[in-house]
């Protein structure tokens, strides 16, 4: 193949030689020989990736035309059949002469005799055949969906016709056809097609190739492509996935999803990875965030003109959480996710004092159900930005692994990149159906194409251990240099997930008279329990048995954050001390609460609290009466944020009903 264009090339004068070689070869100097001008010349017209860069440089008339001779037998045309070709029939001749003559200048074209009946003996031009082949498939590449292109199944279809045509891509993909197949190929490329889907995914372009220690030299397309490809397991060719928004234009080593999916489910079965410590947070965050809430609001936080809390507030704020069993992130890093979610899903509200209030969103979330909390959560971690990764890809690839991981059994370990990796494989074939072209093309000023498949699948495994981990979705696993090596989906992350397959409850409470309980789990998971009782109590330790203790600050905090009374005394489940049941009414009422049951009636559990809110000036002329001593009613409908502001002065606090 290279002989024919060596020979096509070499009878042309050295002047046209020249030129072509400035255009193919442009920056490097030109050989002084003839001979060796064509040899520069067949490496880079023979080239794929060369040849992508320089067509994409021919500009719109020069494509079009060009486009005229691959779709011709041979890829030959004559001027005349141009001339008479769409749009070229509205130019005159002399300008399609020189669009002819501009492709004929980059050697793209060569002029050739008409050989056809039709035409035989007419002055014609052709693209020679070896760089005619690379651009059809270049053209064919990027008329094509990416899922053919990418897929088994996509490369079936393109490959194979006629009756043939139907054949089996699911059998092809089960785990014991790609073993054998594997076992076909040479063994450094069988291990090679191992070593690129177990670190790479499966899409392992050029320069990943170099950078990575694979005890393989060269990267050697021409060699893989073919045995690849007959075993159904892969193939080897430039890959452009610039105009998605994706940094990868470059030829490149691909296993199809498929294959990929059968070899790490195969290897997570045989081999599962080897842990040496395990990290489960389980609700603690859900349970930090109702801390925070309540410690903004009981604590009269204050922030500065920025919007932000103090430096010192925060380390007194954070140190007060309880401790995540994690190295994923500090107390500190804890808090400000929480705090960044509070804000955004406007929990809190900032008053014109520069302090926080429980907004009526802040309450109700408060009120709900764990479950239902983390669900609130997790959505809000999806579709968060300003975390490493283009949020245009990472907010779809994070939606793809959600649904990937509700498929694993709980308390697996599974390497940690398998859920990554077959998601952003999902992603890079749903690129069309998902319209992240349109979308990418509608954004002004469009987004720097910064992330390769590399980096999508390694920031999407970052969200992971940043945020499920932090969820307790899942647990992960760490070898014996501390590196995060495995992944588990956790009962309590399944339970969320899959609604109904795992019980919650079956564990054992028990208060004791000086304020200390202690929750033995049952066969269920027991966290709904345990973030009813981090609500209202401090707790001691965790595993296994949960160790809790009542105290008037943590009820204090727990009626900050809008637990009523009544739901404290229902979370410790049955008989309860009287001496701990008292208390409890008794702090809980002293925690200075009035609230706003209606227009203009207001309540509270506590008779002196109401006392102290009515004698302030500005609510006793409203006054109607005090319909009881827990109670009365106000003229006018009450100015909420001003309430809260009189309330706040007499260190109280206004909660709507």
């Amino acid at each position: 193949m290279t002989r024919t264009l060596a020979s096509l090339l070499a009878a042309l004068p050295e002047a046209a030689l020249r030129e072509a070689h400035a255009f193919w070869c442009g920056g490097k100097s030109a050989p002084d020989s003839p001979e060796g001008l064509v040899r520069a010349l067949c490496a880079a017209m023979g080239d794929p990736e060369v040849v992508a860069a320089r067509r994409r440089e021919l500009g719109k008339k020069l494509s079009d035309l060009l486009d005229q001779f691959l779709s011709a037998p041979g890829f030959v045309r004559t001027e005349a059949e141009l001339r008479r070709a769409p749009p070229f029939e509205r130019m005159g001749a002399a300008e399609v002469e020189a669009a002819v003559e501009a492709l004929d200048r980059r050697g793209i074209v060569l002029p050739v005799l008409g050989r056809s009946w039709r035409n035989y003996g007419e002055r014609a031009f052709a693209v020679p055949l070896p760089l005619g082949e690379i651009l059809v498939e270049i053209r064919r590449r990027e008329v094509c969906g990416v899922d053919e292109l990418l897929t088994l199944r996509g490369h079936l279809r393109m490959r194979i016709r006629g009756p043939r045509a139907r054949i089996d891509w699911r059998g092809l993909a089960g785990e014991a056809g790609v073993a054998s197949r594997l076992d076909s190929l040479p063994e450094d490329l069988r291990r090679l097609v191992l070593e690129a889907t177990l670190l790479a995914g499966g899409v392992l372009p050029r320069s990943l190739f170099e950078r990575l220690d694979l005890g393989i030299e060269r990267f050697e397309p021409d060699r893989w492509k073919a045995p690849l490809e007959r075993a159904r397991l892969g193939t080897v060719s430039p890959l452009d996935l610039s105009r998605y928004g994706i940094s990868l234009a470059e030829p490149t080593l691909l296993v199809f999803p498929e294959v990929v999916v059968s070899i790490l489910r195969r290897r997570a079965r045989e081999e599962p990875p080897s842990v040496e410590r395990e990290a489960t947070c389980g609700p603690d965050f859900a349970s930090n965030l109702s801390r925070l809430l309540g410690s903004l609001v009981e604590g009269n936080v204050r922030f500065t003109a920025q919007g932000s809390v103090f430096r010192t507030t925060e380390r007194r704020l954070a140190g007060g959480l309880i401790p995540m069993p994690t190295r994923e992130a500090s107390g500190e890093e804890v808090f400000e996710v929480a705090l960044r979610f509070a804000l955004g899903r406007r929990l809190v509200d900032r008053t014109g004092e520069r302090t926080f209030t429980l907004s009526p969103a802040g309450l109700a979330f408060g009120a709900l159900p764990l479950l239902e909390k983390v669900r609130r959560i997790l959505e809000g971690f999806v579709e968060e930005r300003g975390l490493a990764g283009e949020f245009l890809h990472q907010a779809r690839l994070r939606r793809l692994l959600l649904r990937m991981l509700r498929r694993l059994a709980p308390g697996r370990w599974v390497e940690a990149m398998f859920l990554p990796f077959v998601a952003r494989n999902a992603y890079l074939t749903r690129l069309d159906r998902l319209g992240v072209e349109e979308a990418l093309t509608s954004r002004a000023p469009a987004p720097t194409a910064v992330e390769d498949p590399q980096r999508l699948a390694w920031n999407l495994f970052a969200w992971v251990r940043r945020r499920l981990h932090l969820l307790g979705l899942v647990d992960l696993g760490y070898d014996a240099a501390s590196r995060p090596v495995a992944l588990r989906l956790t009962p309590f992350g399944s339970r969320l997930l899959r609604p109904g397959r795992l019980p919650s409850g079956g564990e054992r409470l028990l208060v004791n008279p000086d304020f200390e309980v202690a929750l033995f789990p049952g066969a269920g998971d027991p966290y709904d329990t345990v973030h009813a009782l981090d609500r209202f109590c401090e707790r001691i330790h965790s595993d296994p048995i949960f160790r809790f203790r009542i105290t008037e600050a943590s009820v204090r905090l727990g009626r900050a954050e809008g637990m009523s009374t009544e739901a404290m005394v229902e979370a410790l489940q049955g008989p309860v001390p009287q001496n701990v049941l008292f208390s409890i009414r008794a702090w809980a009422a002293r925690a200075g609460v009035v609230r706003l049951e209606s227009a203009t009636l207001v309540r509270s559990e506590e008779p002196g609290v109401l006392d102290r809110f009515l004698e302030d000036p500005r609510v006793r002329e409203r006054l109607i009466e005090r319909i009881s001593p827990t109670s009365a009613l106000l003229r006018e409908s009450p100015d909420a944020r001003g309430m809260r502001a009189r309330a706040r002065d007499l260190g109280l606090r206004v909660e709507p009903a």
